[in-house]
């Protein structure tokens, strides 16, 4: 029998080289076909979620809780906006109030939206804790009973104390205002912060030129002077039911606790 040479050989071992090569070419395209298609089938659904939500979830129905400066009307009406369809629609916004970039509401501290159903929304507020405003630059600056500015408004908040007699030299945002008179302001932010101790609210504070304080509480008007408020206010606190529908003048400038009678002229 004749031997075969190994350049007879070497022949059939390239043909089978090729061969393997040429199967395992095709297993990677089909493997490589179906990763394509499973992509395709994931942004099909994707896209199908995305319009879904796009057209059927539009905010039809709002509830809102915790909104005592604005009525449960004008908190919706500036969490939905018109200038974009997407803000009537319950999934961006709740999406976007969970965000930094979700548009302020004045007076506000927070405003949190969730989705109760595809077509309705629940708005959570929390009012910001205004103690008083006094006008500053064309505007009126709220602030709380510490003194630290919250909002800078052309508004008017009722339950806040309106403030007089001051000039306030520097205002921020979240920070301590300052005013030229400083130990005038830090009167006024005593008063305030004893008022709110005994659960009462001014109408008004003036700040007298001689740094006395004077508060309104409706139809009363009461002196204070300059010291021992804690004692004045604390006094007022226990007579306040009385004065409910009366008007005139209280004097408590010299008052001490000594006294023991209360004078309305």
């Amino acid at each position: 029998m004749k031997r075969k040479t190994d350049s007879e050989e070497l022949p059939d071992e390239i043909e089978l080289e090729e061969e393997i090569d040429i199967d395992d070419e095709s297993e990677d395209g089909e493997e490589g076909s179906h990763g394509l298609n499973l992509i395709t089938v994931l942004i099909l659904l994707i896209a199908a979620a995305v319009t879904t939500a796009y057209f059927m979830c539009t905010v039809r129905t709002v509830h809102v809780t915790g909104n005592k400066l604005y009525t449960s009307q004008e908190i919706a009406d500036q969490v939905i906006s018109d200038d974009t369809q997407l803000r009537h629609n319950t999934v961006f916004l709740t999406a976007l109030y969970m965000t930094p970039f979700a548009p302020r509401i004045p007076f506000e501290e927070s405003v949190r939206v969730h989705m109760e159903s595809y077509d309705t929304i629940r708005i959570d507020v929390k009012d910001m804790d205004l103690a008083a405003y006094i006008p500053y630059g064309g505007r009126n600056l709220y602030f709380t009973s510490d003194g630290i500015v919250l909002e800078h408004s052309p508004l008017i908040v009722k339950s806040a104390t309106f403030v007089t007699g001051l000039s306030i030299s520097s205002a921020e945002r979240g920070m301590k205002m300052e005013a030229e008179n400083q130990e005038g302001l830090d009167l006024v932010l005593e008063a305030l912060q004893i008022l709110h101790k005994y659960e009462m609210r001014a109408d008004c504070i003036v700040l007298g030129k001689t740094g006395s304080v004077t508060i309104y509480l409706e139809h009363i008007k009461v002196q204070l002077g300059r010291s021992d408020f804690e004692l004045k206010i604390g006094k007022l606190a226990q007579i306040h039911p009385y004065l409910e529908g009366r008007s005139g003048t209280i004097n408590m400038t010299n008052y001490t606790d000594a006294d023991e009678n209360i004078i309305l002229k």
